[in-house]
């Protein structure tokens, strides 16, 4: 007994385990979506987000490691409250001696507040830097909420793109 259409269906199950080829299209779906969703003020992080290895087993999106974006991973889980100490002043300059503590250099400050740039910095305005309105030794942060686009990005990729892509292989195979 032999089974009609035996060869095509054969062609089609090849055609959609080729994984590798499945990955590759929710990956690059999973980036699009993740740069949709990644939270932004000046879009550096989203010019961040990028496919990274990719095989029959698995496909990754990376984000950060650019363009002096290290908070990626921060962003995407959040963080714990913790404590910011300034670097000291030691390690820039040699600072002015503490009265009575010969030997021991002041400690650094953190200053913060004043008119900002998008980026951050402090603004120039006719060549004079605006001053910073707080100043501390220490900041007790309270931590930041965890704003996910990677994770969320890559699933609806795979429930968007999946099925899609599978459907082009099996047809493609006919």
């Amino acid at each position: 007994m032999t089974l009609d259409g035996a060869d095509k269906l054969r062609a089609r199950l090849k055609a959609i385990s080729k994984t590798e080829v499945l990955l590759r299209d929710i990956q690059g779906h999973g980036v699009l979506e993740a740069k949709r969703l990644v939270p932004h003020r000046t879009r550096t992080l989203t010019h961040t987000i990028r496919p990274g290895r990719v095989n029959a087993e698995y496909a990754e999106i990376v984000a950060g490691g650019q363009r002096k974006v290290g908070y990626a991973a921060f962003v995407e889980r959040g963080t714990k409250p913790h404590i910011i100490r300034p670097k000291s002043q030691r390690q820039r300059f040699a600072g002015p001696f503490i009265k009575g503590q010969r030997g021991q250099h002041r400690g650094g400050v953190l200053a913060w507040g004043g008119p900002r740039t998008l980026g951050g910095r402090l603004r120039v305005k006719n060549g004079v830097t605006a001053s910073a309105t707080n100043f501390a030794t220490i900041v007790h942060h309270p931590g930041t909420r965890a704003q996910p686009y990677l994770v969320p990005g890559f699933q609806k990729a795979v429930k968007d793109a999946g099925m899609t892509t599978i459907v082009k292989l099996w047809d493609g195979a006919a």
